[in-house]
């Protein structure tokens, strides 16, 4: 709830005397003049705090390729509307995609050698056989030896021919596993490369809206310098400072209406959903963030960056007069009503807590069931005379 100092209040109801000293002198004379009124109506209303902030984005990100590069393509400009993953810039890539059609020809010769999954290549099933085939003859001559059918020459020529098949055998997968070996570092290299390619497109980190890009085609740009910002635009949040004297009066989960005078015939409504631990030490202000809950999509649409008003509610509520907005003669600021005494206007200077929907509460300066003055005649003025429309005077 704002409230003025109190001397200004001293100083408005001391002009506010003079004018009407002044204007009642001058109304003597005047003929009644006819007015409609309306009857001022006490209502308990929630009290609110009023400030101001600032709308923030959800989430931001400045961008920098991973690889230095000439910029071929901007896909996403300014104002474009992304989701996480798109392209948002490209960088020129043919040096890199090069590079992996040369890797992909290394992984293709690699794997010509080798069967893919678990079994053996032919070299190495020929060599087992052979193997398998010297180890029955060696098992035979040395059954025969043993028997004394076969010669001690013989039984070292099949021990010789096994040893060969043994060795040609671990030749056969030594070299295999050289070849499934070289066709795992392909691999990698294949996916390096296309790792590089893929670091040519700088590309979105979240679902958002490219907020700026500082780069044109044709720039070289490198992991050192932004060259896009993404913002998160929904849900977007609203920081406000709160004075440290009424700190108190805000509590997590408490509601918000927000306004905006670029939209003034609209508001959003939002949750105090975090309260800073700490006080701002040089300005003795404690930062609320606010998350809007509402679409904010559109033509009348809150950007991060947009300085907002907030209207807190504290929880408390206090007894306020009602009138219609068509019962206030504005001017600088300052509000007045006039208040029908005797068959005589009282013009008196009011402040207003809150008006809105054709509304006006007033908290000092009207009482409940008093009688103001509707659209109140340019002529009227203090200690008026007047005629109720539709009486008899």
């Amino acid at each position: 709830m704002r409230t003025e100092p109190w001397f200004v209040w001293i100083a408005l109801f001391a002009l506010g005397c003079s004018e009407r000293a002044g204007a009642a002198s001058a109304a003597v004379g005047r003929a009644p003049i006819e007015i409609q009124v309306v009857t001022a109506v006490a209502d308990e209303t929630p009290d609110v705090l009023r400030l101001n902030g600032e709308v923030a984005a959800w989430r931001t990100a400045e961008l920098a390729p991973l690889v230095s590069g000439q910029v071929s393509e901007i896909v996403a400009d300014t104002g474009t509307l992304v989701r996480q993953g798109d392209v948002v810039l490209r960088l020129r890539d043919t040096a890199a995609r090069d590079a992996t059609a040369a890797a992909e020809a290394m992984l293709r010769q690699a794997r010509a050698s080798v069967r893919e999954g678990a079994g053996d290549t032919a070299t190495v099933r020929s060599a087992r056989a052979r193997r398998d085939a010297s180890h029955d003859g060696w098992e035979r001559v040395r059954a025969l030896a043993a028997a004394g059918s076969a010669s001690e020459r013989d039984l070292v020529q099949a021990e010789a021919g096994l040893r060969s098949a043994e060795a040609e055998l671990e030749e056969a997968l030594n070299s295999e596993r050289a070849a499934r070996a070289a066709a795992r570092v392909a691999g990698a290299g294949l996916r390096e490369r296309q790792r590089e390619l893929a670091d040519t497109e700088l590309r979105a980190p979240f679902d958002g809206e490219v907020a700026a890009r500082s780069v044109e085609v044709g720039e070289v740009v490198g992991p050192e310098r932004s060259v896009v910002r993404i913002v998160e635009t929904l849900p977007l949040r609203v920081r406000l400072a709160i004075p440290q004297p009424q700190v108190g009066l805000v509590r997590e989960g408490a509601a918000v209406e927000i306004g905006s005078p670029s939209f003034s015939s609209q508001h959003w409504t939002g949750t105090v959903r975090r309260l800073a631990p700490v006080l701002d030490p040089e300005a003795r202000t404690l930062e609320a963030e606010v998350w809007i809950e509402a679409d904010v999509s559109g033509d009348a649409r809150l950007r991060p960056g947009m300085w907002v008003s907030a209207a807190v509610r504290t929880g408390r509520t206090t007894s306020r007069v009602r009138v219609t907005e068509t019962a206030l003669r504005s001017r600088a600021g300052i509000h007045r009503v006039f208040v029908v005494q005797d068959g005589r206007v009282e013009e008196r200077l009011v402040h207003l807590s809150d008006r809105r929907d054709g509304q006006a509460w007033v908290d000092i300066g009207l009482h409940d069931g008093e009688v103001v003055v509707v659209m109140p005649p340019a002529t009227l003025r203090d200690g008026d005379s007047v005629v109720i429309a539709g009486e008899s005077t």
